[in-house]
């Protein structure tokens, strides 16, 4: 199975460009998560006509109103998915559940954090980690910006010393669930600043993320 993630920092201006990208693709991918794929601070909320893409079936968060950054997933309609509801409130993702052979099933989210997210956001998101790693199904990815820079995932060490520290806690769950991060090279370095791993891919096995490919983003957007 095949899956495309990207932060667009706005879809409407290059949706064109991802239909290119999969109508030229020999083997369209299964999945494809997109984050911030609304406008920043627009005054209009986007159609949800507007990001139909053609073979794929659509899951949303926040595209139809005035809050958050808006996240897309969009899955092959060959595949057999249900999206699934689950008792936290962090502010913006979306879960999947998609049956696999061998009755195995793929638990697949999509995670947006702001830089700007509030401290009771925060909890929610380490609230989230423990409750998704209590989850039957058999396999587990997670895919976002959870814009936490600080963190070298090669070491697995904070340059924040603070053990209170919202990216503290949220390496300390990531510990405490034994998950697996498994994007090493820095996603996000524009103008001046410093290159930095802000879009994780996060799963619950080491060898279930394979031929993983960094390429060029869309537009001027995250990889």
């Amino acid at each position: 199975m095949s899956c495309f993630y990207t932060n667009a920092d706005s879809l409407s201006n290059k949706f064109a460009e991802l239909q290119f990208l999969v109508s030229s693709k020999s083997e369209k991918p299964h999945i494809i998560a997109i984050t911030e794929a609304k406008p920043k601070n627009s005054r209009f909320i986007p159609s949800l006509s507007e990001f139909c893409l053609k073979d794929y079936e659509m899951y949303h968060v926040n595209m139809d109103a005035e809050g958050g950054r808006g996240i897309l997933v969009y899955v092959l309609n060959t595949l057999s998915v249900s999206q699934v509801s689950f008792n936290f409130n962090f502010e913006e993702s979306v879960w999947l559940e998609l049956k696999l052979i061998n009755s195995s099933k793929l638990l697949f989210g999509c995670v947006y954090r702001s830089p700007n997210s509030s401290n009771t956001n925060n909890d929610e998101l380490i609230n989230m980690l423990k409750h998704i790693d209590q989850q039957p199904q058999t396999h587990k990815v997670i895919v976002g910006d959870f814009n936490y820079g600080s963190i070298n995932w090669d070491t697995w060490q904070n340059t924040v010393s603070d053990e209170n520290a919202d990216s503290n806690r949220f390496l300390t769950a990531m510990r405490d669930g034994y998950w697996i991060q498994n994007v090493k090279v820095p996603t996000r370095g524009r103008k001046n600043n410093i290159p930095s791993v802000l879009d994780l891919i996060i799963s619950n096995e080491e060898n279930i993320i394979s031929n993983l490919e960094i390429t060029s983003p869309l537009g001027k957007s995250d990889h």
